[in-house]
């Protein structure tokens, strides 16, 4: 006959302690605990710690621990105890922690790295986009640079450009109020470190483009003759011709009746100069200019041209005077000659000089 052995079920009671950079905290646990319960139960007591080191976070039955500041100083250790109120039954605690000792990781000092934005700014004109792509090195006046290059290789050969500093100016080849066309600009740049691009771009639609139209335009402006630093100018417009301006010009400079240093005379398309006074200081500095439509016109209509840069003819007087000399020959009655003697019918030489005295 067997002997009769009786059984009883024994549960175990204990704690579950987690140490953190020296701050501790315990789980209680008994018959009814489970691994989600004690685990539960320690990521409370670090969460009521207001000074506890980490934040914890539950999935499943691990905890998170997270420091709550920055740097590698904060790769805090930690340790598992497991502890049985009833060692005569139980060798140990019923639960455990795994690693049971440790450290935690991936804190790390801030790295003095500098970080440059990088981008594509793309100009779409007439249906042709041209994109440039910028990064480190790039400056307001290379992308401009770039940009205006990337603007004529994309058009097709529409569009002709200029960069000066930052501004790009572009103009259509093509001509008529249909090329005013608009401009829509996009840009991308590194949105993982920057908040907004380090370049950007403001833009205008194209402007200025008219039909032909059938109105004639004349061009009108002056003609200034300038002599010893005195001009006289004369206005054109439609009508004129060289020949009246010439005219025009010699008529405002007179006969030496004004301040004007000279008279003029004109001959056709010709003004011919001369001096008010003599010497050889009166060759005067001579020039001319015009002016015109700049607007409509790219050259002046009437372009004059002197001579040379100055007056020329004009020279002083020689040292060595010069005397005139040549005869009179008087007539008396109707009879030539040279003395009285020629007039026989008067009495005597005194009626010959009264006579010639009377002539």
């Amino acid at each position: 006959m067997s002997p009769l052995i009786c059984t009883q079920k024994v549960y175990d009671s204990g704690y579950l302690a987690l140490t953190i950079n020296g701050r501790g905290y315990t789980a209680s646990y008994s018959q009814s605990s489970t691994t989600s319960s004690v685990a539960s139960a320690l990521k409370a007591a670090i969460t009521a710690d207001s000074s506890s080191a980490v934040t914890a976070t539950l999935s499943g039955t691990s905890i998170i621990l997270t420091s709550k500041t920055t740097g590698a100083g904060t790769n805090f250790s930690y340790a598992f105890d497991a502890e049985t109120y009833d060692s005569s039954h139980f060798s140990g605690g019923s639960f455990s922690g795994t690693p049971s000792s440790g450290s935690l990781t991936g804190g790390a000092d801030v790295q003095n790295t500098t970080l440059y934005d990088s981008g594509t700014i793309t100009v779409t004109i007439n249906s042709h986009s041209a994109p440039y792509s910028w990064g480190q090195s790039s400056t307001a006046q290379t992308i401009a640079t770039g940009l205006a290059a990337a603007i004529v290789s994309g058009s097709d050969g529409t569009l002709q450009t200029a960069s000066s500093g930052s501004t790009v100016t572009v103009s259509s080849v093509q001509t008529g109020s249909s090329t005013n066309w608009p401009i829509s600009i996009s840009s991308t740049f590194d949105t993982a470190d920057f908040t907004s691009a380090s370049f950007g771009l403001v833009g205008a639609g194209l402007s200025g483009g008219k039909n032909a139209t059938s109105a004639a335009v004349y061009d009108s402006g002056s003609v200034t003759i300038t002599v010893n630093g005195t001009p006289a100018t004369t206005s054109y417009s439609q009508n004129d011709t060289a020949t009246t301006i010439a005219s025009k010009l010699a008529s405002t400079i007179g006969n030496c009746s004004s301040s004007f240093p000279a008279s003029a005379t004109s001959s056709g398309g010709t003004v011919s100069l001369v001096s008010c006074q003599q010497g050889g200081q009166v060759n005067y500095s001579l020039s001319s200019s015009s002016s015109y439509d700049t607007a409509d016109f790219a050259t002046a209509s009437f372009v004059p041209s002197g001579s040379g840069g100055s007056m020329t003819g004009g020279t002083n007087a020689s040292g060595t005077p010069i005397y005139d000399q040549g005869s009179v020959t008087l007539t008396v009655n109707g009879v030539p000659g040279t003395n009285c003697q020629l007039w026989p019918k008067l009495r005597s030489c005194v009626d010959c000089f009264r006579a010639c005295c009377r002539l």
